[in-house]
């Protein structure tokens, strides 16, 4: 009778093979999962953001801005690609888009501020960069 201990099958190269291969088969499926559920939550974040943003927009708000402003760039990538459906007044007189006289008419003293606009009036105001979930608080908006 022949007994092999497992010491000596573990010196097997076919059988090293065939074990290496599982475990890289069970380490690409659990990595592959794991990226699946991180696309799917990246994706759901983002509809959720534009869903955010396409509703701050229906509802009247602007924000006013300026393309030289930390602050603003910061509120920007906050909605990563969402930010597209925001309107933005931009408020340095260098810019080529400037509404210069526009921030003025609205008093704009901090950026970016936040104005709720309603058939050309004033709403609501938050000055400074906010998080989302202050914006949601205000709006009414989902996040």
């Amino acid at each position: 009778m022949l007994k092999l201990k497992i010491s000596d099958q573990l010196r097997n190269p076919g059988l090293i093979a065939c074990l290496t291969l599982v475990l890289n088969l069970m380490i690409y499926q659990i990595n592959s999962a794991a990226a699946d559920e991180m696309d799917q939550k990246h994706a759901s974040r983002q509809d959720r953001l534009e869903s955010f943003a396409k509703c701050l927009s229906e509802k009247g708000y602007l924000m006013y801005s300026s393309f030289t402003c930390a602050s603003c760039r910061a509120q920007r990538k906050s909605f990563g690609n969402a930010f597209q459906y925001i309107n933005e007044i931009e408020c340095n007189p260098a810019a080529p888009n400037t509404q210069v006289e526009r921030c003025l008419e609205k008093n704009i003293l901090v950026i970016p501020t936040w104005i709720q606009e309603m058939e050309g009036r004033e709403v609501k105001r938050l000055e400074g960069y906010q998080l989302l979930e202050i914006l949601a608080s205000a709006s009414g908006c989902d996040y």
